[in-house]
């Protein structure tokens, strides 16, 4: 069982540890509904600006933990609007990527990166 003090302590390094680490500043949930409400409104709103709306989450880890490498095949089970799977394209250029996503809006933003990455995704 852990004792409090240590609890703590390691509890405070992880925090200084996460402070330290560069993490942008994140927007309010008001904050990105008012942008999002501006974008939806706007007449010439295209790919790169709907992507705005979507901040994916541990990028860097994910393309550090799957560290791709030539010929490699992945499955993105969590496309959403290609974030993860656009940082690990660029990461390694001979990899094949296959996406899913429960949304149907998601297909847009694949095609849109299939064009990008011509028999890759």
């Amino acid at each position: 069982m852990l004792q409090y003090p240590y609890f703590c302590r390691m509890y405070k390094e992880c925090l200084s540890c996460w402070l330290e680490s560069g993490i942008p500043r994140i927007h309010t949930t008001a904050e990105k509904c008012k942008e999002y409400e501006e974008l939806h409104r706007s007449q010439d709103r295209d790919f790169e600006t709907m992507a705005k709306l979507h901040i994916p989450v541990m990028v860097d880890e994910v393309v550090h933990w799957l560290s791709p490498q030539k010929g490699q095949i992945f499955l993105d089970t969590t496309f959403g609007e290609g974030g993860r799977t656009k940082a690990i394209l660029q990461k390694e250029s001979d990899i094949v990527l296959w996406a899913l996503d429960r949304d149907p809006t998601a297909s847009a933003f694949a095609e849109r990166l299939s064009e990008l990455y011509p028999k890759q995704i």
